[in-house]
């Protein structure tokens, strides 16, 4: 027997035992150990900015939507539409501007006065919806249809005192102002209120804003023997108790600020048996 050769070979077995034991140390370890904690430091800043955007969003909506709202002044309108412009510019609106710019009464006056949803306390569009497709969320914001949802019936537009919500033909689905949300519940402006040159269209809170106008807040609304309050708040002459606001199709009606019943007609009652595409867009 050559006892070299097993002399060899039990080494060779002894060495390899003694390797898989205690493993040698790999050929970058200062690069691993540096991975490590800047992997955890990653996470570590990572959940930091979560819980932050968490807070702000919890703040935004304990403080900031719930208290911040529109106030529409149609004495500083200037008919410029760089509303309209910028609502279709909006993250959530594909291209569509939920907001118009009427004439109060072209027959008599290039006045003119921006359109927006005015987010009832109690949505008549949504009371309307067969399929529930109106949600109104915490803040009291009425967005638009849910698509999954939609029938195509055009209930909303037709039953809107307000003649707000549109009804898109391409694309099947009734879509509205949503006083862009996807930016008021991070803090930000309404992309309309953001380019008014006037401040025809204000965002803020009702402390912030009233003081400095000389009109009064109005949001509640009479039509026919309907009355309606809003969230969204119509800025009046300080010397008037109601104005009546026609000819543009849209605020028809009695506009009212102490809630006494309106006198005329309503425009629906009015209008009843007329019917035309300008609900569409």
């Amino acid at each position: 027997m050559d006892f070299g050769l097993v002399f060899r070979f039990w080494t060779f077995l002894l060495c390899g035992f003694a390797t898989l034991r205690d493993p040698p140390s790999r050929s970058k370890p200062d690069a691993i150990n540096d991975a490590v904690p800047a992997k955890s430091q990653s996470r570590k800043e990572e959940t930091a900015k979560t819980n932050k955007r968490a807070k702000k969003r919890t703040t935004n909506q304990e403080g900031l939507t719930m208290k911040e709202t529109m106030f529409i002044d149609p004495q500083r309108c200037i008919g410029c539409r760089s509303c309209v412009a910028a609502c279709r510019e909006c993250d959530t609106h594909k291209g569509y501007s939920m907001i118009f710019v009427d004439y109060i009464d072209r027959s008599e006056t290039t006045a003119t006065m921006p359109t927006v949803c005015m987010h009832c306390n109690e949505p008549t569009c949504a009371l309307v919806c067969p399929a529930d497709a109106i949600k109104q969320n915490e803040d009291g914001i009425v967005m638009s249809a849910l698509k999954p949802r939609c029938l195509d019936c055009r209930n909303c537009v037709n039953a809107c005192p307000f003649g707000v919500p549109k009804y898109n033909s391409e694309m099947h689905l009734q879509m509205k102002c949503d006083m862009c949300y996807d930016r008021t519940s991070e803090g930000l402006k309404p992309m309309c209120a953001s380019v008014c040159p006037t401040g025809a269209i204000t965002f803020g809170k009702y402390e912030d804003v009233v003081p400095t106008r000389r009109t009064k807040p109005v949001n509640a609304h009479v039509f026919g023997n309907q009355r309606v309050e809003t969230r969204v708040y119509l800025m009046l002459p300080t010397d008037a108790d109601e104005v009546t606001v026609d000819g543009c199709g849209v605020f028809e009606g009695r506009v009212i600020a102490d809630g006494s019943p309106a006198t005329e007609e309503s425009w629906i009652d009015t209008q009843v048996e007329e019917s035309d595409k300008s609900n569409e867009f």
